[in-house]
Order: structure tokens, then sequence, then C-alpha cells
């Protein structure tokens, strides 16, 4: 019996019947014992069915091969008082047109035979027992779908896109001044890359392009902590994705209402510019599954919500489809405007003549929209550490596959541009041209190399 995922989602499909059958029994006249002969009637057994999946499997061994040497090429490096530990990360792909997951990848992870070989193989049930007892890198944890994780700034498209929607940006009006400092709500918020002389005037895609936290708190507030929150939700953050297999977590979305709900003290309740500030580049309560954070930057991609499933068909014995793939898309019915800008922005961090990411993605045959995150977490040391955190789609201007991916406590989110990269080269049939971009702690170099890496 099926106990989690796919086969307890697809029990009925998969379970076959048992057969059976009579035994007449007769009593010898002669011994006067009884004797059992076959009997007439019975049924034969019918075997469960083929339950087909959407997962891509070359793209999956891509995925969870390079998510394992990236953590591990990560892993002891020394960025200012802490040491990276890397410990973990999660890959989803979907296909941007019909919402099939084509990877879902997590390290650590298990191999599920061991489950089986267990009571056979001494070597498996040390498996099974370390599968259990690992209580850091928690390897049955399905964190692609099961974990949320604040986002950073790849939130700030969803931001982007609410500003678009209530009419705080305009096609004709995407500007905003990093004057390096700027006072918000009775604080003093800084710019992480120019934090003297700011970046100037810039437009949306620009502020993408260079991931201007000013920028963000800016556009963030005058937005406004409902129009964002909206939005967000339109997109599926915060909400149930309606996975077919279960198991998901539905992650948190800022509001005024989830504040009030979570602080029991009344003066811990009353919504703050402040908090509006770090909701709009990704921080503060924001937490979504990467399954959430890809479908959401697809749903900004294709003004489409896609209902993402693992079960491409269920076939019978004979070759019968019996379920056919089920495929949802609801119309977002976005401002397209902003969709296009948005995309203009992603897509430049990519092509720019400056940044890791676009050295990666720049010789690519296919255009790729993308936007680098890295969310700042506060672990059980009290300490201050970063996920590194990438989200992207390709072709940009009509996208075929979207990823979303996460590096735990692994430096700045350009770093996990790398998987993504092979990933689309497996899915393009490129061959990949560049070798990981390697490890860096000069923030100077990194800002002055390539903005949009925050």
């Amino acid at each position: 019996v099926g106990k989690t995922g796919v086969e307890q989602a697809a029990e009925r499909y998969l379970r076959g019947i048992s057969g059976a059958y009579t035994i007449e029994t007769w009593m010898d006249s002669v011994s006067g014992n009884p004797v059992a002969y076959p009997g007439s009637m019975g049924k034969a057994p019918r075997s469960g069915n083929e339950v087909r999946l959407t997962i891509d499997i070359n793209l999956q061994r891509v995925a969870r091969d390079n998510l394992e040497r990236k953590l591990r090429e990560l892993r002891g490096f020394e960025r200012g008082d802490r040491v990276m530990s890397a410990p973990a990360g999660s890959v989803i792909a979907m296909d941007a047109k019909t919402g099939a997951v084509l990877v879902n990848a997590n390290y650590p992870d298990y191999h599920v035979s061991d489950f089986v070989e267990q009571y056979t193989d001494p070597l498996a049930a040390d498996r099974v027992q370390e599968y259990l007892s690992d209580t850091d890198g928690l390897p049955l944890l399905n964190r692609g779908i099961s974990q949320s994780y604040a986002p950073g700034s790849t939130f700030k498209p969803v931001t982007a896109m609410a500003a678009f929607e209530n009419g705080t940006l305009t096609a004709a009006d995407t500007i905003y001044r990093c004057n390096g400092h700027e006072e918000i709500g009775g604080l003093t918020w800084s710019c992480l890359q120019e934090p003297i002389n700011g970046h100037g005037e810039l437009n949306l895609q620009y502020g993408l392009m260079t991931s201007c936290n000013l920028y963000f708190y800016l556009l963030g507030v005058d937005v406004g902590i409902d129009a964002i929150s909206e939005t967000a939700q339109r997109l599926g953050l915060g909400e149930s994705t309606n996975l077919d297999i279960g198991g998901e977590n539905i992650g948190v979305r800022p509001s005024r209402a989830l504040k009030q709900e979570i602080n029991a003290n009344p003066a811990d309740q009353t919504w703050f510019i402040a908090d509006t500030a770090q909701t709009a580049i990704g921080q503060f309560y924001n937490s979504y599954t990467m399954l959430q954070m890809a479908r959401a930057i697809g749903g900004i991609a294709t003004d489409y919500l896609l209902t993402p499933h693992f079960i491409k068909e269920v076939v019978a014995e004979d070759g019968t489809v019996l379920v056919p793939e089920q495929i949802e898309r609801i119309p977002l019915k976005l401002d397209e405007a902003g969709r296009s800008i948005i995309n203009e922005g992603m897509t430049g961090l990519t092509t720019w003549d400056q940044g890791r990411t676009a050295d990666l993605f720049r010789d690519f045959p296919v255009s790729v929209a993308a936007k680098t995150g890295t969310s700042e977490v506060v672990g059980s040391d009290g300490k201050i550490y970063t996920n590194a955190v990438f989200v992207c789609y390709a072709p940009a201007n009509d996208p075929e596959i979207v990823i979303a991916s996460i590096l735990e406590d692994a430096s700045y989110g350009d770093q996990s541009a790398d998987i993504a990269y092979r990933i689309l080269c497996e899915y393009f049939g490129h061959t990949p041209t560049h070798d990981y971009m390697g490890l860096y702690d000069d923030e100077s170099a990194r800002l002055t190399e390539g903005f949009g890496n925050n």
C-alpha cells in the first residue's frame, strides 16, 4: 500500500486485483481420507495499471548530480565570519505550458529500494537507519514541494507585477532614484551595491538587473502591502497548488491579517511601512516552496497559472489510456505592458555586459529570463546565513520550461544559476561551454563584475 507521494496518490490505479479459486473436497471411499480437487469456479488475478510520470529522467539526472556537486563545492567556503555548510538544496523544473513537473531533485536524497532490501541486505538496512536518523540533512524530506523558504530577490518580479496591476508603475514611467540611502518609515535603508553615491535613476529593467534593494524598497512602499499580497496570491504564492501527489507546504504570504494572527501582543500586530519594504524584496514573512516559485514566475511569463502535476497518464495492461494527462491553465489576465517590461529586465540579467549570471548565459543559443536571490535567514546559532535562490524560464519570448532552485547556507543567489544552466543545456541540446562560476568572497569585485546577484 502506497504511503506517500505518487504511490499513495495513485494507489487505486497501481493496486491489482487478487485472484481466487475453489477447492472441492471429496472423501476417498477406500481410505476414508478427504481428497482435494481443483474446483470449477474462481477468477484470475488482474495486474495493476501502469502510472507514467512527467519526470524527464535525463533532466532529473543532470539536476540531481549538479545539485550534489555544487553543494559539495560550496561546503566549507568561508565568507566573512561564517563557513558555508551548504547542507542541502532543491531544484524544480516545470513545463511552462502544461504544468508537468520535469525535475524534482533534492539533496540529500535516498534510494527507495533500500526500504525493500533492508530485510535481506545489511548495507541497505544501515542506510535506512542513516536516512531516519539524519536530522540535519533530512534526506526523506521532499524539499521541492514540502519545504518553504524566503525567496529573497526572486520575489522582486512579483512586487513589480503588483505595481503594474495597481497603477503605481506604467509603461511610460518606471523610474525610481537610488541615492545610496533613504529614510523609510523612520529607518535608514541603504543600497547594497552603491551605499555612498547610489545608482541614480533606474527604470524597472535596470532595477531588476542590478537588483537594487533601494529601488524595490521605494517601489514596494508606494505599491503597499495589500496590493503586493493580492498579486502574490493571484500567482499562487501562499496557496495550495493542488498538486496531484499531495504532501505540499502552502508557504506563508505576508499580509496585515497574518501579522495580527501570529502575534498575540497587540503592540506587535501593527503593520509598519518597514514591513512592506522588507516584503517587497522577498524577506520578512515571505516563505514559499520552489514549486510555488516556479509556478509564480511561470505565471508572470505566460499569463497563465498552471496546476503542477507528476502523473502524466494511467495506462492499462493492454495499452489503453485510462486517465489522460490532466492539464489545467488558469488565465491570469495580468497587465501586458508590465509583463513585457519585467521580461526585459529578467532577460537583461542574462545578456548584460556585466555579471556572473550573464557570463553563463550570454552565448546560450536560446534566450533566458532569470532572477537571482540571496535570502537571509537567522540560524539556530543566532547568526544570519544566506540561501542561494534562482529562478528562470526559457525561451524568454515563448517559455517552454521554468526552473526554481535553492542552495541552503550557500553564499549568493548566482551560485544556484550553475544548476539551472546545465538543466537548460540538457533540455535544449546545448553542450555546456562554461564550468561552474567558482567561489568568491570579494564583495566589491562581485558587485562591480556583476549586478543582479542579490
